[in-house]
């Protein structure tokens, strides 16, 4: 869609959204954002924007309108601001001016590239370093726009976040996703925080899609919408596993089509269908879960992402698997934070602990490091004799500061674990 505007069109825009709320003014680095305005009129006001906030001025549309002591402008910024509706474009506007400038870059790289490669005066070392500079200047620039920022108005942001966290609170909306185990949602605050990326990992067979089903049914009934990803189980197989765990029909009776009680089924399928829980079962690359990940939380329909599993993810591309399972950990981890949701994604641990008979342990994730590295949160799944499980909080960037294990039973053949205690 912003590619159907021209260019000054979607400068003044932005410099509309910026007005109109000026708190994101400490989060961008104007002076760099000058580099990527070429509209004048944008750019007189963007001059003016610098100046108000190195006078620590109240940014107003009125006050610009002052500073700006120019009728036609300030006519086309009035205009441009009521155009806007939210300021969740402000950084897509930015982007999007990036990759213009991008292209107007790469556009001039090659006439300079002809330039230089007839300057018979320059080796061809010499021709090399040269565009490698300007290829390196045009990166830097490119990233000082959302870069620094000072320590006052970051503890402002913070303060006004957990202001409105509280307000949130107070009104009865749940800002931690709970996980339906207890003692674990002490250990994390309340349950799972906005931008976390999770790691389920465990051993085949081990419970991991038994415990994502639990802690998506736990979101759900706290009213926080559960986005199921599911590589490896179909949506039909994946909604009867919800459906064994109301406790209203056992696993056999849908397996062999035969329920005793119909009407204590019925009872079970009506708890479930007002749930907010949403299953895809087709989706398999990276890029597409994002896309559909963004389309769904503009929907108001994902509050949590469950991704299973981590090993069955298609990749595009001749890279070795550690660096496409690196871009797709870095991925969610970027996905959880610009959604402000949870991602909880499963992946299965390698033989070792099993060889050496001791308790799963963070080297023991597959295929690459960037898991234990990307992820704030990292749970392991132990299975132990009959229907109990160890469920170990190995990594907890923003909690308890040490390992806990937690002691579970799992009460039937596809969910509902409750803690029988826990154990440091």
């Amino acid at each position: 869609m912003m590619k159907k505007n021209s260019s000054p069109e979607i400068e003044m825009l932005l410099m509309a959204e910026l007005i109109s709320y000026p708190y994101h003014l400490g989060r961008v680095n104007l002076e760099s954002l000058t580099s990527l305005i070429a509209s004048p009129h944008a750019r007189k006001v963007l001059g003016v924007l610098v100046e108000m906030r190195k006078n620590d001025e109240e940014v107003t549309l009125v006050n610009v309108a002052y500073h700006l002591k120019d009728s036609d402008v300030t006519a086309i910024l009035t205009k441009s601001t009521q155009n806007v509706t939210t300021d969740a474009s402000i950084y897509q506007h930015i982007d999007y001016l990036k990759e213009l400038r991008t292209v107007r870059f790469l556009e001039m790289l090659a006439m300079k590239m002809v330039q230089v490669s007839g300057d018979m005066s320059l080796s061809s070392s010499e021709k090399f370093n040269k565009l490698i500079d300007e290829l390196n200047h045009e990166a830097d620039m490119l990233s000082e726009c959302r870069s620094l920022h000072h320590i006052g108005e970051v503890m402002n942001e913070i303060a006004d976040d957990i202001q409105k966290r509280a307000s949130e609170q107070a009104s009865g909306n749940v800002i931690r996703v709970p996980t339906g185990i207890d003692e674990l949602d002490r250990f994390l605050y309340g349950g799972f925080g906005p931008g976390n990326l999770i790691v389920l990992a465990g051993r085949p067979s081990e419970g991991k899609s038994a415990l994502m089903v639990h802690m998506a049914q736990a979101a759900a009934m706290a009213g926080v919408p559960a986005l199921i990803f599911s590589l490896e189980m179909s949506k039909e197989e994946v909604v009867q596993r919800f459906m064994v765990s109301t406790g209203y029909v056992r696993p056999e009776q849908i397996h062999q089509a035969k329920v005793e009680d119909w009407s204590v089924f019925e009872q079970g399928i009506t708890k479930l269908c007002n749930l907010p829980i949403y299953v895809d079962d087709t989706t398999k690359s990276v890029g597409d879960m994002v896309a559909k990940v963004n389309s769904m939380k503009a929907k108001g329909k994902c509050g949590i992402v469950f991704i299973d599993y981590l090993g069955l993810l298609r990749f595009e591309g001749i890279q070795p698997l550690y660096q496409q399972i690196s871009q797709a950990t870095k991925t969610f981890k970027r996905l959880a934070k610009d959604c402000r949701c949870p991602v909880v994604l499963l992946c299965q641990l390698n033989r070792n602990n099993v060889k050496e008979r001791r308790p799963p342990q963070l080297q023991d994730l597959r295929d690459s490091g960037s898991i234990e590295q990307d992820a704030d949160i990292v749970l392991m799944i132990e299975r132990k004799e009959g229907r109990d499980l160890d469920l170990w909080l190995r990594k907890n960037r923003h909690g308890y500061g040490g390992e806990v294990c937690l002691e579970l039973t799992h009460d039937n053949l596809y969910s509902n674990f409750k803690s029988r205690g826990e154990r440091i």
